[in-house]
């Protein structure tokens, strides 16, 4: 049996032809459009913050004009019948936005995402499901591409494997995960908005900041390293996910240039004789 599937409306267009039989499969690559306004997002906020105190916090930014989802399905398999064997199972499938502008309800500051993509591909769901996520991020959705305040980069690529239970559903509590990259160039005034640092952060870090990640997670359990660079800081982290989060399983090393700044901002805060430090011979080390 053939299905074909076509909608076009002002926030949602599809097209898709699926086969339905044993499995369901695509008889020709799928692709849909979903263009999320302001109110829509504040709604799925709204819905979703009872669930996740993630959520919650996103709900402290607004989205600041319409943002168009893109999103191509070339390859897609699922068994119908008999017992899920996720070896008949495929996907292949990219998700990509030109534009993601927020801004913060309290601030009116502005953060923006461009040219964000996410590609997803598994042919044979009992293995690896290869995972790639790129963009650029920006403190200001207005300032362009070739200001002085440049984007920082996303970049982080992996795989997923146990994705499914046997049951066929996600497997959420058991999902083993391998990734490495990270945010490249980032600005530092960018963090103080989403943290709420109060220029503490560009103070000590600098005017940009890489923070790289590498894990090795199998069944939700597995090393994670964390490592920050950036112009006047460093600092790695080593440490380990479990039934209790993370653990660090290494001392966390950190090492801060003294600037003015620096001193001002947060030494002064420890000592006041602290707050006209300038510089030192070397890094302070935590």
């Amino acid at each position: 049996t053939e299905v074909e599937v076509k909608t076009a409306s002002r926030h949602l267009s599809a097209d898709a032809g699926f086969r339905l039989g044993h499995e369901l499969s695509l008889s020709r690559p799928a692709s849909a459009r979903l263009t999320l306004t302001p109110a829509g997002y504040d709604a799925l906020m709204d819905a979703s913050s009872a669930a996740s105190e993630g959520a919650a916090a996103a709900a402290g930014y607004a989205l600041a004009e319409d943002a168009t989802f893109d999103a191509q399905v070339s390859t897609l398999r699922w068994p119908l019948t008999g017992k899920f064997d996720p070896s008949r199972a495929a996907v292949a499938a990219t998700a990509k936005t030109p534009l993601l502008s927020l801004r913060d309800r309290a601030s009116g500051q502005s953060i923006a995402i461009e040219t964000f993509e996410l590609k997803l591909e598994g042919r044979d769901l009992s293995k690896p499901v290869d995972i790639e996520i790129n963009g650029r991020i920006r403190d200001s959705a207005k300032e362009e591409a070739t200001s002085g305040d440049a984007a920082g980069r996303i970049g982080v690529s992996g795989q997923a494997a146990d994705v499914f239970s046997p049951e066929g559903q996600l497997n959420v509590d058991g999902l083993s995960l391998r990734l490495e990259g990270g945010l490249q160039e980032i600005p530092t005034a960018l963090l103080d908005e989403l943290l709420g640092g109060g220029d503490m952060l560009v103070a000590t870090l600098g005017k940009t900041t890489d923070v790289s990640v590498d894990a090795d997670v199998q069944r939700m359990t597995g090393p994670v390293s964390l490592r920050l660079r950036s112009d006047n800081a460093t600092a790695n982290v080593v440490s380990q996910l479990g039934m209790d989060g993370l653990v660090l399983t290494e001392p966390l090393v950190a090492e801060v240039q003294v600037t003015r700044a620096f001193g001002k901002l947060v030494l002064g805060k420890i000592h006041p004789i602290f707050e006209t430090a300038q510089s030192s011979e070397r890094a302070v080390r935590f």
